[in-house]
């Protein structure tokens, strides 16, 4: 009987292993490259982003789930704000006041390119301006608040871009009614007067309402989205009334989907019934510094 010619049946296993070997490496590399998109800086993605558009990234479309809010409303809503504390929930930087730096937003709001370009902008006496204008606005939110002694029922804080103010609805309306009082006429008369005062600051204010779980019980209001929603619209309504335009006010209301306290005690309802104000500062392009520039 013949042996077996074992040296044939050895040798056939390594041409997979090399196949294998050589789609490991591809992998290798394949990540590496994944890795080194992701770590690229913000000047040599400008100028990719040139390359192939022709424009800056602010001609490019930024997708943001904002809902059905305006651009002024992208900021996180009021309710990442702890009420029983003075800094801004989880990545919020908390700023008080004086010169701030832009957020990333802002810069692509502002079309610049390069470093220079964001120099030649916040050099600007237009943005100097703007930015005085909207220090000095929460500034004077917080003496308004400090010198009547109402921190209990009016709350300010602010990050880079926006200035927040969370009003006790008691101070400003009946239970279950959506009808201004005559205390809350004086509350947001002082606070229009703010307002008009840094108006060329403000690119637009957002107004939210909001109430706790208690189903509301009456004729009046389906639910208390639609209490929540009347209440803010009628604050803008009376806005409007004080010279602010329309085009800059926004009424939502979100009934008791966003609470920011427990619905189990009454002090926790008493802080989710509120009025919430969202001041956006106004951004101040690249193209305004230069027309100014060209005007002067």
């Amino acid at each position: 009987m013949a042996r077996r010619n074992s040296s044939a049946d050895t040798g056939s296993g390594a041409s997979w292993m090399d196949t294998y070997g050589d789609m490991v490496t591809l992998l290798l590399c394949f990540f590496v490259l994944l890795y080194s998109f992701s770590s690229i800086n913000e000047n040599k993605w400008t100028e990719i982003v040139i390359s192939f558009t022709g424009a800056p990234p602010k001609a490019t479309a930024i997708t943001v789930d904002v809902g059905n809010d305006p651009d002024f409303a992208m900021v996180q809503p009021i309710a990442q704000i702890n009420p029983k504390s003075k800094e801004l929930k989880e990545d919020k930087e908390y700023y008080t006041s004086g010169d701030v730096s832009p957020t990333d937003q802002e810069k692509i709001d502002m079309g610049v390119v390069t470093s220079e370009d964001l120099e030649t902008v916040l050099n600007s006496d237009l943005y100097k301006s703007v930015q005085r204008s909207f220090d000095g606005l929460y500034e004077a939110l917080q003496e308004y608040v400090e010198t009547y002694g109402i921190e209990d029922m009016l709350y300010v804080d602010r990050s880079a871009d926006s200035i927040y103010l969370r009003v006790t609805s008691g101070l400003l309306f009946d239970s279950g009614s959506a009808l201004l009082t005559g205390k809350s006429i004086e509350v947001l008369d002082s606070l229009e007067g703010l307002f008009a005062r840094a108006l060329g600051a403000i690119e637009g204010i957002s107004i939210e309402g909001h109430t706790d779980s208690v189903p509301i019980n009456n004729a009046s209001y389906r639910d208390n989205r639609e209490l929540s929603s009347e209440r803010a619209n009628n604050v803008a309504r009376y806005f409007e009334t004080k010279g602010i335009p329309s085009d800059m006010l926004l009424g939502i209301g979100y009934g008791e989907y966003h609470p920011i306290d427990t619905n189990d005690t009454e002090e926790g309802k008493q802080n989710n019934r509120r009025v919430e104000f969202v001041l956006k500062k106004r951004v101040v392009t690249l193209s305004e510094v230069e027309g100014e520039n060209t005007d002067g």
